[in-house]
């Protein structure tokens, strides 16, 4: 038998999980043990962005009386990093930044925006999803944020003169 406390796991969570929560435990040879646990839900932010254009995802680095020393990006419950922001070794304007060969030259983490961002150009229908901002500090605790971003795919009819449908375009190929 474990000696880790019972745990109750709610995935997915949503808005109307939030309250008081009574976890009760009846032994053999023992009393009853009752305990209240109070559930916040925290919505996480939702984005949009039109396929072959800009998304911004947002992630706040403010910790005070600390440094950042490493930023990782992830998609969906992907186990590698989609993208690398490593000041382990230096100033964080000074950070190396390593993309994934998922995103390449069309994603940049950009410092100077308020809050910085995760900048992706251009996106694409398959980057609609979750996305995780894993924020780790020289001495505070690692800061998780989430943010889900919603791709539009833009679909053109081209008619022609009898204004029957000769073409279908969509804007969320790759180039």
């Amino acid at each position: 038998m474990s000696n880790d406390p019972p745990t109750l796991e709610m995935n997915p969570v949503f808005a109307e999980d939030d309250g008081v929560y009574k976890c009760r435990t009846e032994f053999k040879r023992s009393r009853t043990l009752t305990q209240m646990v109070r559930l916040h839900v925290i919505a996480m932010p939702e984005l949009w962005a039109v396929a072959g254009r800009r998304a911004s995802l947002p992630c706040n680095l403010s910790e005070p009386d600390d440094s950042v020393t490493l930023i990782l990006w992830y998609k969906g419950e992907t186990k590698a990093p989609i993208y690398t922001l490593d000041a382990r070794k230096g100033a964080l304007d000074k950070a190396r930044h390593f993309p994934s060969t998922e995103l390449g030259a069309r994603a940049n983490f950009v410092m100077s925006n308020d809050p910085p961002t995760l900048e992706m150009n251009p996106v694409f229908a398959e980057d609609d999803g979750v996305y995780k901002c894993r924020t780790e500090f020289k001495r505070s605790r690692t800061l998780t944020q989430m943010v889900r971003l919603h791709v539009i795919v833009c679909k053109l009819d081209l008619l022609d003169e009898r204004e029957t449908m000769r073409t279908q375009l969509t804007v969320n190929k790759k180039l």
